[in-house]
Parts: C-alpha cells; sequence; structure tokens
C-alpha cells in the first residue's frame, strides 16, 4: 500500500479537494464553515509517514477528511502554505490570492476531536449520526494538556448546525423532469363564464426563525462564537 510523505500530508487532502489542512495546533486555533465535501484517506504516523493499522486486527486506519468553506483568505490558518506544484518543493508556496477559503480538517477515528465532534453532532440534532454537506461545522482547540510526554494532547470542543430540511417545494419541482410529458388537452364544449371567485385577504407572514446559534460570523483571525 502506497505510504504517504509526512512533509507533503498538509500541502493537499486527499481526493482531489485541493484544500489545504486547517491549523489546529495551538491553543484558541479554530476552523470554521460550512461544510462542502467529505472522503476517506489512510491515516498516517506524521513522524514517518507510516499507514497506521490497527493493532489488533492488522487493518489499515481511515480517517475522514472533513473540507469547510471558512472565511480565511490568503493562506490564513492553514498548517502549512500550499506550493505551486505539490511534488515540487522548489515550486514555492501558491499565490495568497489563489485561497478559496477552504480548509481541511482531519478526524481520525476514536481521538479526541472525533470525539468532539460526534457530541456537537448530538447537541446539535438530538441524535448521533453523520456531519452533512450544507451544515456548519466549527472546531477549537480549548485545552494544551500535559502528558509528561512533551506533546501535549490538544483537547477539541466542536459546534454543529444541521443543514435546512429541503422545502416540500423543492422535492416536488425535482421531480418534475421525471414525469411523463403533459399530454394537449381536447378542447372543452363552450361553458358559461364563471363568477370570479371573492378575493381572498393573504394569510399574515409567519414569523422569522429563531436567529443563528452561530450568530455573525468571526471576522478573519477572530474568535469563534463559542
Amino acid at each position: 500500500m502506497t505510504q504517504l510523505d509526512p512533509n507533503n500530508f498538509f500541502d493537499n487532502t486527499g481526493g482531489g479537494s485541493g484544500a489545504p489542512s486547517a491549523k489546529l495546533k495551538d491553543l484558541d486555533d479554530f476552523a470554521m464553515g460550512e461544510i462542502v465535501d467529505q472522503f476517506m484517506v489512510e491515516a498516517t504516523e506524521f513522524a514517518t509517514g507510516n499507514i497506521k493499522k490497527d493493532k489488533k486486527t492488522g487493518e489499515t486506519i481511515f480517517q475522514l477528511v472533513i473540507v469547510l468553506q471558512t472565511e480565511n483568505r490568503n493562506w490564513e490558518n492553514v498548517a502549512k502554505v500550499p506550493l505551486k506544484d505539490k511534488d515540487d518543493k522548489a515550486s514555492g508556496p501558491k499565490d495568497p490570492a489563489e485561497d478559496d477559503g477552504r480548509r481541511a480538517v482531519y478526524v481520525e477515528p476514536w481521538t479526541n476531536i472525533h470525539a468532539a465532534i460526534g457530541k456537537a453532532v448530538i447537541e446539535g440534532t438530538g441524535e448521533k449520526g453523520p456531519v452533512l454537506n450544507g451544515g456548519t461545522l466549527g472546531i477549537k482547540i480549548v485545552e494544551l494538556r500535559d502528558t509528561g510526554k512533551g506533546n501535549p494532547l490538544k483537547v477539541h470542543a466542536a459546534k454543529y448546525v444541521a443543514p435546512a430540511p429541503k422545502a416540500a417545494s423543492d422535492a416536488f419541482f425535482d421531480k418534475t423532469a421525471e414525469s411523463a410529458p403533459a399530454q394537449e388537452a381536447a378542447p372543452a364544449a363552450a361553458q358559461p363564464a364563471a363568477a370570479p371567485a371573492p378575493v381572498q385577504e393573504a394569510a399574515p407572514a409567519a414569523p422569522a426563525p429563531a436567529g443563528d446559534p452561530w450568530g455573525t460570523p468571526a471576522p478573519s483571525g477572530g474568535k469563534p462564537p463559542f
């Protein structure tokens, strides 16, 4: 099985998304945005680049990559600025103008970040389940816990807002293309004109939904709303 080079690990995510990894290393580092893509890649040991294996089964461990559309630009809050050519270290960094704000977050199973996102899903939806494209996800490092090994444990907090359910009208129009073409109706016999129906007053508009629990998006480089 192909091994991944740890020196290029943060250049681009797998699956062709082209999103650099979000910087989640120091206290208060955070990434927040709409989930625009998800896919699985092999988990690797950062120091060696070796593919991680389950100690009991020997099977390859895969991790989930969640791509967020953030407000960041100019390679702000990336773990490493991507190269012009990810296979050529001498090619130099990409132009900041190429940054579209997408950031990739790596979620290895049974880790602190995995638990934090799982908890956020339950808090945001009332039940266990996956994060969904179109939803909003925020992840923040809230503590660096001393482990006595020189490498502190990064404790994450997460918040999740599921995407709004599709309206009934959207589902209706999604199916119109599948319907059989309409048949031309035969001309009906002339009927006396019916009296115009009385004009109905429009129902009062429904009250606006409660404010977005995320509030106003955090300004560039600012604190997340949690």
